[in-house]
């Protein structure tokens, strides 16, 4: 083994990515996310009510890189867009259904609140409660406005959410019958050779 064949996930060295090929590329994306990230933040779930805030904030860390990976271009410069549109994907089958207008103020709520609250200050905004009480993420908005009141937020379906869209994802990335195969591959292929030439920001999962 060459000094230069470091791990870059946790079960794969880099010579499985060089060259590489798509399926090779899936996996080690797929052993970095799951291995380095989501793994852990299901683990954590079990630890009590004191270990939601971790996962969370492991489950939060997954929405941009994810959405690079599916739009096949760099989020740099536009974190919020990218974050808004990767959890509008994720949560748009949420219970009470959302209009679009809702959803779309749901998400930029979030990312200020829970996302940039978590990263820049460890905590989340003062709009939003972490409760195990409600199903999932239930959005109080002012009915003639759409601004956010308040969010009630459950990390186990949070977390849950994430997960299920991420082992979607890998699933349809290795389903030629899949009808958005090609479009999925070829933005996928795109985010990687844009990670790995250093033309997005490093990203959880990518070294």
């Amino acid at each position: 083994m060459s000094p230069l064949d470091h791990h870059i996930s946790p079960r794969f060295r880099a010579s499985k990515a060089s060259p590489g090929a798509f399926g090779d590329w899936v996996d080690i994306w797929e052993d970095r996310i799951w291995g380095w990230q989501l793994e852990h933040a299901e683990r954590l779930l079990g630890q009590g009510h004191d270990a939601a805030f971790a996962a969370l904030h492991l489950a939060v860390a997954f929405v941009e890189p994810y959405e690079v990976f599916r739009a096949g271009e760099s989020s740099d410069g536009k974190s919020r867009r990218f974050f808004k549109s990767g959890f509008s994907r994720i949560f748009n089958a949420s219970q009470p259904p959302l209009t679009p207008a809702q959803l779309d103020a749901a998400a930029d709520a979030l990312y200020t609140e829970v996302r940039c609250g978590l990263f820049h200050g460890g905590m989340t905004g003062t709009k939003v409660y972490v409760s195990n009480a409600v199903s999932g993420i239930e959005v109080q908005l002012a009915p003639s406005t759409n601004t956010v009141r308040q969010i009630l937020l459950n990390p186990e379906s949070f977390v849950r959410g994430i997960v299920r869209e991420f082992r979607q994802f890998v699933a349809r990335l290795r389903n030629p019958a899949d009808p958005e195969y090609l479009a999925l591959k070829a933005n996928f292929e795109k985010a990687w050779h844009l990670v790995h030439a250093g033309k997005v920001s490093h990203q959880p999962g990518a070294v």
